[in-house]
């Protein structure tokens, strides 16, 4: 009878550790499904701390959460260039968008034909061909048969001829002539990369170039001492050493061609009266996509330029340049987006510079007007004089730095999300920072250094994570006057703005964390605002913000508790109230976390005070972070994190153990206890795996539980 109880015992382990096994295989697997797709729970609790993140205030500052992505494409450019400008402040997602290059040279490819295309359209490929002068013209046009006579209204044209030379040779030569001609649908080539020339043209005036395709040579076009001349529609692909290049030429138009894989792309010495127009310019692997020196009244307006390595633009010594609706982009180790230097007159307007590793670097130069554009990279002015930079969209690395400069004009642009601070002087003197805004910038708004002469007026500073304002000891003769001052220094509760000079004024501004109080009604905090550095002063604190076109809501700032102390049976939570600048009702919520903030779990919500009572009393020790958020009513957030984290702590209370016995009520209650505690860490019990384990967990006790029982009931009957 012994052994037979023992046997029937055996059997009922060996079911019981099947069971075991099945859960520990569940368990498993539910983790490998964790990890792939989140749980429900999960998901809703990434969302909700994803809700409650700082990055949702932008809401507050004029952003929407559209997402717009893809391509730019070819025929957009122009659309692109004007609609960005209105439609960047409105969608923070486009600041970090970039275009995908390959896909687009793809794209701009298929609009040209190709050499093969052009090769079986033409006539067999020819020798090179050489014309001097304008009788040299005439006679070679009657031999070969080209129409026209060589005037304005009846030119001669020559079509659909094929070159293709293996000799270190110009294809084309034309020299001294006036006539007017049309070279078009013509391919000229080698077999493979050669140092070969296209067309050579000296002393050559009234030509057009249409619609012809030049591969493997060392230069497609050269001019020399040329005047109108025009060249569309042209295909340039694999040019060793430059696709198109003039010297000492006038009058010259470059459109609506694609230049793909040349040293240079566009090259321009001593011309002018110089447009370059609605091009695609890319693979250029060296100098520059365009390179200008000595050249005045250049045009460059509605191109594409990506790929490159180098530089997109170099400019040196040269006047009269409009830059205007162009898109600067590339994948490659480009370094600058414009490198110029020695300009004069110097216009850029509503280009997209959307690769952020760019630079653009302006040295030695004056009259420069940078106006509309949208970038993402650094422009840095350089021991230049007179400049105007206004009404432009700095992202990202979009920094604006001047070193060496003098009167300066900084005005109406907008600087959000910028990695660093986003408006930088040093050495620089004559300044005006006029009706900007800095919206969230990773370090400074505005940072001066060795500067002097300078009014910051009518900006408004929002958020940024270290002062809106930092002013060193060498910088004099400042004026602060009618700012906005929102939320900045966010690394801790000091002012706003930093001075380390007393040579600067601080009047008539506006600070969020300062506006009360005013008892006589007069608009004006009846306590100056002190500014940490030196020992300086606003004396006129204003108790209203100036007027302002995007809407913001300050986060609330947390007064009590004080973070490092300990605190017993009751913690009152005490804020600064937010601030919403269209005046909507504003509402509270109240988190705290016990696991360094990666889970948090609601205290309170929809408070309309400014002060939270926590019962404790039932925590007999404990480590907390808390966070208070502010929402108003039209779902816009923000949220401030007490700066460190408190201790709770209750030594007298005492706390229930549970008891384990050998019923299996009891073993059910130990499980119900396991439900109340947290298990390895886990931030939610709604998890799959932590309900499998407690479940397993529980089985597993109330098992043993009842073996335990058995065990000693069998040991009674032996």
């Amino acid at each position: 009878m012994k052994k037979s109880f023992h046997h029937h015992d055996e059997v009922k382990g060996a079911v019981n550790f099947d069971i075991e096994l099945i859960f520990l295989i569940l368990i498993m697997a539910s983790l490998i499904f964790s990890r792939i797709l989140p749980s429900p729970a999960m998901y809703m609790e990434h969302e909700i701390v994803k809700s409650k993140t700082n990055d949702n205030n932008l809401h507050s500052i004029g952003f929407s959460p559209r997402s717009i992505t893809g391509n730019i494409p070819h025929h957009a450019r122009k659309f692109m260039a004007e609609s960005v400008m209105k439609k960047i402040v409105d969608d923070s997602h486009l600041l970090s968008k970039k275009s995908d290059d390959k896909e687009s040279t793809r794209r701009h490819l298929s609009l040209f034909s190709t050499d093969s295309q052009v090769i079986r359209d033409a006539n067999l490929s020819r020798g090179p061909i050489t014309i001097i002068g304008n009788d040299g013209f005439r006679e070679l046009a009657r031999r070969e048969g080209w129409k026209g006579n060589g005037t304005r209204d009846d030119p001669y044209v020559i079509e659909a001829i094929s070159i293709v030379s293996t000799n270190d040779t110009y294809l084309f030569y034309i020299a001294n002539t006036t006539v007017h001609f049309i070279l078009r649908n013509c391919y000229f080539g080698a077999p493979e990369m050669r140092e070969a020339r296209g067309i050579y043209l000296v002393n050559v005036s009234n030509a057009v170039l249409v619609n012809d395709t030049f591969k493997y040579l060392e230069v497609a076009v050269e001019l020399f001492n040329s005047h109108e001349i025009s060249l569309s529609n042209l295909f340039l692909e694999n040019i060793g050493f430059t696709a198109i290049y003039s010297k000492h030429s006038t009058n010259l138009l470059v459109e609506s061609s694609l230049i793909n894989t040349s040293a240079i792309g566009i090259r321009f010495r001593d011309a002018s009266n110089v447009t370059v127009r609605g091009n695609v310019v890319t693979h250029f692997e060296n100098a520059a996509g365009l390179l200008a020196t000595a050249t005045t009244n250049l045009t460059i307006v509605n191109n594409t330029f990506s790929e490159g390595h180098s530089a997109i633009l170099r400019l040196q010594h040269s006047r009269d340049i409009n830059i205007t609706d162009n898109i600067f982009d590339s994948s490659a180790e480009l370094k600058f987006f414009l490198d110029a230097e020695h300009l004069t007159n110097l216009y850029l307007s509503r280009n997209v510079i959307t690769k952020r590793d760019l630079m653009g670097n302006i040295l030695k130069s004056n009259h420069v007007t940078f106006r509309n554009n949208f970038i993402s990279a650094v422009l840095s002015f350089q021991d230049s004089d007179i400049l105007n930079v206004n009404e432009n969209i700095f992202t990202d690395n979009g920094v604006l730095k001047f070193f060496n400069g003098s009167v300066i004009a900084v005005v109406n642009n907008t600087f959000q999300n910028v990695a660093g601070s986003a408006l930088q002087f040093s050495v620089s003197m004559s300044i005006s920072v006029l009706n900007n805004t800095f919206k969230r910038s990773s370090s400074m708004g505005l940072e001066m250094i060795s500067s002097n002469d300078s009014l910051i007026q009518g900006n408004t500073f929002i958020m940024a994570r270290a002062s809106a304002i930092s002013l060193a000891r060498d910088v004099s003769d400042v004026q602060v006057l009618r700012n906005n001052f929102f939320d900045n220094h966010r690394l801790n509760n000091e002012s706003q703005v930093i001075t380390f000079s007393e040579n600067v004024t601080f009047m008539y501004n506006f600070w969020s964390d300062w506006r009360s109080p005013d008892a006589d009604g007069d608009g004006v905090v009846d306590v100056p605002y002190s500014i940490n550095g030196k020992t300086v002063i606003d004396p006129y604190p204003m108790v209203m913000w100036y007027p302002l076109e995007q809407h913001v809501l300050t986060r609330p700032c947390i007064i009590f508790p004080l973070p490092s102390i300990s605190y017993g049976s009751q913690v009152n939570i005490t804020w600064k109230p937010s601030l919403d600048t269209k005046h909507h009702p504003i509402k509270y919520h109240v988190f705290y976390s016990d696991d360094g903030g990666f889970g948090w779990r609601q205290l309170a919500a929809n408070l309309v005070t400014s002060s939270y009572l926590w019962n404790t009393s039932s925590i007999e020790f404990g480590t907390f972070l808390i966070k208070v958020v502010a929402e108003d009513e039209l779902g816009f957030q923000a949220e401030r994190q007490l700066s460190g984290t408190i201790v709770v702590r209750n030594p007298r209370m005492t706390v229930p153990r549970p008891v384990l016995t050998t019923t299996t009520d009891d073993s059910l209650t130990r499980s119900m206890n396991l439900l109340s505690i947290r298990i390895f860490g886990f931030r939610s019990l709604s998890s799959i795996f932590g309900m499998l384990f407690i479940i397993y967990w529980s089985f597993r006790e109330g098992k043993i539980s009842k073996m335990k029982t058995k065990t000693k009931k069998v040991k009674k009957f032996s």
